[in-house]
């Protein structure tokens, strides 16, 4: 059989014989051959046992007209180490058509969707409706997500980015800076040793992008209650039936996160030692809160029980006899808002501004620390978690120190709604010694 070398090939072009099928070895790599075709067709072959075949046979590597001698020397090294190892390339081709076919598959659609799937399964999921709703609307829409269907391991950072400015330009700038934290977790979770190799991804396309890069920036509010919005809020919710008066002033009162306060449940409440227990499995931070009870919050129960029926389910606030938790809290505070915005205008020529009821809370840790109560005092009452190092050197629950707490913001807070005079943010304030002003029967002015 003829041989090969390195400048043979272009001899090889222009030899052979019509008629007769030809082949010809390659001197550096003598597993190629250069099939030569009765019709002049010329074709680089491998000569060798595949795999675990005990007989060698030919196997086409790829056309000599288009592949040249270092393609087909490269292709013919790489089959004998999948020879050497017992592998035969053809089965292996055909594994990595298949690999390529299922990476194809694995879009960010499918991974997305997922994940909206997996969201209520992580360890703190009381976020989880939301971020669910965020990940549809932004992510799993084609006409706001145009590459829904790309292979996620092509996703690239430039994707991304576009995909987040585009939010940001809407403009939508909050809904931006979720956004992008949604879809850094996203990877974070997809990049997981147990799942990264069912995706097939090795890296996060968004791992080097940044808040900075596109602008994004956090909107903090920092909206309170002043004492005039105090005086109309408390009002309209006296003007707001059972349950949604008495919820909004429970809010006034505690501190305490709308859901908590929505779910609370009647067995959580041990009203002889005045103590709410809300516990850790729906608690943000997966510990129990202790919320001592003051005077108008134990009053404020009360007049709930005597507005329930004998039977009667265990929430609290509920339009379905407490056997399900009030729903529907978007368009109740919609008209709360505007009941209290007409009781203002009564009293003020300029509207009241916009709020939301994380302002409330934002108002009764602001009135807290005006009223004189220490900062990890004050954080414990609302739930705040202590810093790391001081959770694991410092145990307090601050119990006695929140009942203090409450107690005094609770006069302050009947203070305000007595007397018009008073201002919450008066540094001439004074608080009261026991008994409760709430137990009073005129406010002051009254004759």
């Amino acid at each position: 059989m003829e041989s090969m070398g390195r400048g043979d090939r272009k001899s090889v072009k222009s030899s052979g014989k019509e008629g007769k099928v030809r082949f010809i070895r390659d001197g550096d790599v003598p597993s190629l051959e250069l099939r030569i075709g009765a019709k002049g067709m010329r074709t680089w072959v491998m000569s060798a046992r595949f795999g675990s075949a005990k007989n060698p046979t030919r196997r086409a590597v790829g056309d000599a007209h288009t592949m040249s001698v270092d393609d087909a020397r490269a292709k013919v090294l790489e089959w004998r180490a999948l020879n050497r190892r017992g592998i035969d390339p053809a089965e292996e081709a055909i594994l990595a058509s298949l690999e390529d076919e299922r990476l194809s598959r694995m879009t960010f659609r499918k991974a997305m969707e997922d994940y909206v799937a997996w969201l209520p399964e992580r360890k703190r999921n009381r976020r989880a409706a939301g971020d669910q709703k965020l990940c549809r609307r932004e992510f799993l829409d084609p006409e706001r997500n145009r590459w829904i269907d790309k292979p996620l391991h092509k996703v690239t950072e430039l994707d991304v980015q576009n995909l987040i400015e585009a939010i940001r330009d809407r403009p939508a700038p909050t809904e931006a800076y979720n956004a992008f934290s949604m879809l850094r977790t996203f990877f974070k979770w997809i990049l997981n040793p147990k799942r990264k190799d069912d995706y097939g991804i090795a890296h996060s396309p968004v791992i080097d992008l940044t808040n900075e890069h596109m602008e994004l920036r956090k909107n903090k509010r920092k909206r309170t209650h002043n004492s005039d919005e105090i005086r109309a809020y408390w009002a309209a919710t006296e003007a707001t039936p059972y349950p949604w008066g008495h919820f909004f002033q429970a809010l006034l009162l505690t501190g305490q996160r709308n859901s908590d306060v929505r779910k609370a449940a009647w067995p959580e409440f041990d009203l002889k030692r005045r103590m709410w227990t809300i516990p850790a499995s729906r608690f943000k931070s997966d510990r129990e809160q202790l919320v001592p009870l003051s005077v108008p919050m134990m009053q404020l129960l009360e007049r709930i029980r005597a507005l329930q029926p004998t039977v009667h389910g265990p929430y609290v606030f509920s339009t379905t006899d407490g056997w399900k938790p009030i729903s529907g809290i978007s368009n109740a505070t919609r008209q709360f808002r505007q009941k209290m915005a007409e009781i203002y205008a009564e009293a003020h020529d300029e509207p009241l501004e916009p709020w939301v009821l994380h302002d409330d809370r934002r108002t009764v840790r602001s009135g807290l620390s005006n009223i004189g109560v220490p900062t990890d005092v004050a954080e414990a009452v609302i739930g705040h978690m202590k810093k790391d190092l001081e959770e694991t050197y410092n145990t307090h629950s601050f119990k006695i120190q929140r009942r203090h707490a409450l107690h005094l913001w609770a006069e302050e807070l009947k203070y305000v709604i007595d007397d018009p005079e008073r201002s919450l943010d008066a540094e001439e304030n004074e608080m009261p010694d026991w008994p409760s002003r709430w137990n009073e029967t005129k406010p002051v002015g009254a004759r």
